[in-house]
């Protein structure tokens, strides 16, 4: 019986000599032989296979591929939540508008994924170049023979699937992938608010929190507005196809303090859009009328414009048409709906002994969302707070109550004047 130290020098042995034909193979073998017949060996073996692997290069001839940027970003996506990853590399662009970290897939991982019923393995390839490629892209693309180019590593993903499923590949699952790509990069982007000032438009981060979940709306409200803003956002082959543009126009009104500002943000935050804004109080109804259709007419994409007022009824009537404003919110005084989602948000407190009187004296009065924000925000023991809010609440109570016996007073004490028809005769 071979003893241990027996096998391993043969091991040794037949490695060596491996390396010494692989070496001679290199030497005496040209290179153009050596891909021919390692093409034909590959291509041998592909016919026998059942797997097809198509390869997405990072440059397609000297421009990038977008393809490849969109799988990078789709597959760093797959990447964070597969276990099989071991190695993944991370990064954060100060050149991208962006505040999430950029999570890409690390070479000779594999990553799997399923779309469709359908089974697809994600492999990212590194590529030598060698100096004589870069010299001639140079001269390619130059026109002359220049430098050879320092060596670099071109990357290449490839994205293999059984046979049968090459056509759901390129007609299906491309396309999925570019379209998730896009939306994973305006998830990712940082959005902005533009305000304008003296004809000059100001760029600053929009990092307002809000969302549909902590807005103190009710819940049937902002269910309808969300079905909206989903359903205008999916249409976008039904405006081009009857010839509208892709717009929606929305009025926001109610007296200070009730949202409208914290609506917008959620609708920004939902949508992923930016946000201009844009004084009018001093512009014409001629004026404005005509903004509102230039930027409508003017717009390629989908745009959303959202108008806010304290009092609607001072509108004129011609800018409140479907067309202009097509959706009418009123943002009304705080409900005790409200009031538990901002007990929640600034408290963290989902119930409490004091929410039915809270919410009593909640029906009573009228107070602004602001209002309840500002004073569950004075403590951060949720006691104190909502004491507080009672407090508040019963001072506004009884300040109504004079008010309205006040101004009963006053229309008793008014004269009643009499109208008298006469009739004079010569």
């Amino acid at each position: 019986m071979a003893t241990t130290s027996t096998v391993f020098s043969t091991a040794v042995s037949i490695a060596a000599s491996a390396v010494l034909v692989r070496t001679i193979a290199n030497d005496l073998i040209p290179d153009e032989l050596r891909d021919y017949m390692s093409t034909s060996f590959a291509a041998i073996f592909a016919r026998f296979s059942s797997v097809i692997t198509i390869i997405v290069d990072e440059f397609d001839g000297f421009a990038s591929n977008k393809m490849f940027k969109a799988a990078e970003i789709y597959v760093g996506g797959l990447s964070q939540v597969a276990s099989s990853t071991r190695r993944l590399r991370v990064g954060w662009p100060e050149d991208e508008d962006s505040d999430a970290l950029r999570v890409t897939m690390e070479s000779g991982e594999e990553v799997v994924d399923v779309h469709e019923g359908v089974r697809y393995t994600w492999r990212l390839v590194l590529l030598q170049q060698n100096a004589a490629l870069s010299s001639r892209r140079r001269q390619g693309f130059y026109g002359y023979e220049g430098e050879a180019a320092p060596l670099r590593q071109e990357r290449s993903f490839e994205v293999s699937c059984h046979k049968r499923h090459k056509e759901a590949c390129l007609r299906s699952y491309f396309p999925h992938v570019l379209e998730r790509s896009k939306a994973m990069r305006e998830e990712e982007r940082t959005r902005k608010l533009y305000t304008n000032e003296y004809l000059t438009w100001r760029e600053t981060t929009l990092r307002h929190p809000g969302t549909f979940a902590t807005l103190a709306m009710e819940e049937e409200m902002k269910r309808a507005v969300v079905e909206d803003l989903d359903r205008f956002v999916r249409r976008k082959e039904y405006y081009r196809k009857i010839g509208r543009a892709w717009k929606r126009g929305y009025l926001l009104y109610g007296p200070p303090g009730t949202g409208k500002s914290s609506l917008i943000a959620a609708m920004a935050n939902f949508l992923h859009f930016d946000v201009y804004d844009l004084g009018l109080s001093e512009v014409t109804l001629s004026g404005l009328l005509n903004f509102v259709d230039g930027l409508w007419s003017s717009a390629a994409d989908e745009r959303i414009i959202v108008f806010t007022t304290n009092y609607k009824d001072r509108l004129d009537p011609a800018l409140l048409r479907p067309g202009r404003m097509d959706m009418h919110i009123h943002m009304g005084y705080c409900t005790p709906c409200g009031f538990r989602i901002l007990a929640s948000n600034y408290q963290s407190v989902d119930d409490h002994p004091l929410f039915p009187e809270i919410e009593a004296l909640i029906r009573e009065v009228e107070i602004s969302p602001a209002e309840v924000a500002g004073e569950l925000m004075r403590s951060e023991e949720a006691d104190v707070a909502f004491q507080g809010l009672i407090k508040l609440l019963r001072t506004k109570k009884r300040k109504e109550k004079a008010d309205n016996a006040s101004k009963e007073e006053e229309k008793e004490t008014m004269p009643v004047e009499k109208n008298v028809s006469g009739f004079c005769g010569i």
